[in-house]
């Protein structure tokens, strides 16, 4: 008989430290990897100095790229280079993987638990989420040294100088982040809901910054906006004090909000909670489909705001900012979005590739609620009324696909209607036929993050927020560069027409509309023959 191993006793700070590190070493390895193989990239297909110019002459001073990806400084160079390239890809990537860490690890663990165990020890939930927060720093860390090395070892171009540097810059909206998550964690008493309320501000955020770089004589906006002060530290003729300090100000200022706030509350409240007095709302509870739209309404229309108010401003400064747009330039962009027209059109066609981003990420994001509704058990109380499996999930899906429609018809609208302010001369069908497209590479990931959720729900989280960063950073690196044809063709955004600057191509917006509803379909059976799985 074998004798059983001695258990080692880890203790919480060391399970939370833990995280930090696989957390923070993850994403180092992707900043690190863009960055090394941006410059290496940038060595070989612009070997000479004439080469270089050009490139420079077709983005710097150009106001639609700066908008949308933010400044250009010294594209004739490899670091020039590797900053514009890797700059709001990687920064708003921190921010999200910032914000999302944070929410796992103080939220989180509150819904499964975990935290009231802790406490049943000699410890308050006070001092345990600074413990929380002190282990945040390991994950900082840990990235800025994971992507310092791999950028290092993909690319000989940079010195190692340059490379700390860059790195450092890329990587601290996720310390910003961390906080913004923290702070969201103590105000609202679900994971969910603290990451959605800490990915609307990073949703303005990023509004604010795009705003300022319109050049609209705006720019001082760039001050209210962690993404602005990042922008602030790439620009090499600026000081770095100021931008530093309104970072280190706005993490500790977040970090002692955090604080303050877990020590009047319970564990597993939080500050905005229901009132348990009133009478009980009914409406949209007679059945587990009407049920499914009262759930999805409010994130529906929270994420159509958003959509709505970033289509229509950027609606609203297409026309000044594709008179900026030069020749070559014009070329270089329709050349990697296989587009043509004016340079409004151009710009309202990188507008809409945002939107049909934003609307994947609404999509995600409904079916990672899925996955922690079925986690948490609450799926079990909805199944046990008379309904079937494979209907309710159909239901549930189909709901999200027509949020997902008409988010984006709606976003159409909203741009026309911020273009025709400027009498830009695009009509009203051209961009609703823009925003229904959008609506379509939605679609298809939802199909595809739905068929993982059918067959492995434990994996629905990583592999589709995974899928969704793969094939966005694909799309927009292509913007910016080049990618190989073989690997684009996995991102679901380069089947996506460049309307309205090219017409829609039904035949693509129709095969990945029936891919989605391929993968839903899928989803539903293998759903019903798989048992529910919680944690």
């Amino acid at each position: 008989m074998k004798k059983a191993l001695p258990h080692r006793r880890v203790s919480g700070t060391s399970l939370i430290a833990r995280s930090c590190l696989r957390s923070g070493a993850l994403l180092g390895a992707i900043v690190g990897g863009l960055v090394g193989t941006s410059a290496r990239a940038y060595a070989s297909l612009y070997p000479t100095t004439s080469a270089r110019r050009s490139l420079a002459l077709a983005y710097e001073h150009n106001t639609a790229m700066v908008m949308l990806f933010g400044p250009a400084h010294h594209l004739d160079t490899v670091a020039g280079f590797t900053m514009f390239k890797a700059q709001m890809t990687c920064a708003i990537l921190a921010a999200i993987w910032g914000l999302l860490t944070s929410t796992r690890l103080l939220r989180g663990s509150e819904d499964a638990g975990r935290t009231a165990l802790l406490l049943t020890g000699s410890t308050s939930l006070k001092r345990w989420t600074g413990t929380t927060m002190a282990m945040f720093t390991v994950a900082a860390l840990a990235a800025w040294v994971t992507a310092s090395a791999v950028a290092t070892v993909f690319s000989h171009e940079l010195s190692l100088q340059r490379i700390m540097e860059a790195t450092t810059i890329l990587l601290a909206p996720f310390v910003v982040f961390l906080g913004s998550g923290a702070v969201a964690s103590q105000l609202v008493a679900s994971r969910r809901g603290a990451a959605s309320a800490a990915a609307c501000t990073l949703a303005l955020s990023y509004l604010l910054r795009a705003v300022a770089d319109a050049g609209l004589g705006l720019h001082w906006l760039l001050w209210f906006t962690p993404l602005g002060w990042v922008e602030q530290l790439e620009q090499p003729d600026s000081g770095w004090g100021a931008p530093w300090i309104a970072i280190a100000a706005a993490s500790v200022f977040l970090g002692t909000i955090t604080l303050l706030l877990s020590g009047s509350r319970d564990v597993g409240a939080g500050r905005f909670t229901r009132r348990t007095t009133r009478s009980p709302r009914r409406l949209l509870m007679r059945s587990p489909l009407a049920f499914s739209l009262r759930s999805l309404g409010a994130s529906a229309m929270l994420w159509g705001v958003i959509v709505s108010l970033a289509s229509f401003l950027y609606g609203l400064v297409a026309k000044s900012a594709g008179a900026t747009l030069r020749a070559g330039s014009l070329a270089h962009i329709t050349g990697g979005l296989d587009a043509s027209g004016s340079g409004t059109a151009v710009v309202l066609s990188l507008t809409s590739l945002m939107v049909a981003i934003t609307l994947s990420a609404f999509g995600v994001s409904q079916l990672a609620a899925l996955r922690s509704d079925e986690a948490m058990a609450r799926v079990d109380l909805v199944l046990m009324f008379p309904v079937g499996r494979s209907r309710w999930l159909l239901g549930r899906l189909a709901l999200i696909a027509v949020a997902i429609i008409g988010g984006g018809a709606l976003a159409g609208l909203a741009m026309w209607a911020g273009a025709a302010l400027e009498h830009s001369g695009v009509s009203v069908g051209a961009l609703v036929a823009a925003g229904c497209d959008d609506a379509t590479p939605a679609l298809a990931l939802v199909g595809l993050v739905a068929t993982i959720y059918g067959v492995s729900p434990r994996h629905t989280v990583a592999l589709g927020w995974g899928l969704l960063i793969w094939s966005a950073g694909l799309v927009l690196v292509t913007v910016v560069g080049s990618v190989s044809t073989t690997l684009l063709a996995t991102s679901v955004f380069h089947h996506l027409s460049a309307a309205p600057a090219a017409r829609v191509n039904m035949a693509s917006a129709g095969t990945m509309a029936a891919l989605g509803g391929l993968g839903i379909l899928l989803s539903a059976v293998t759903f019903s023959r798989r048992d529910l799985i919680h944690h």
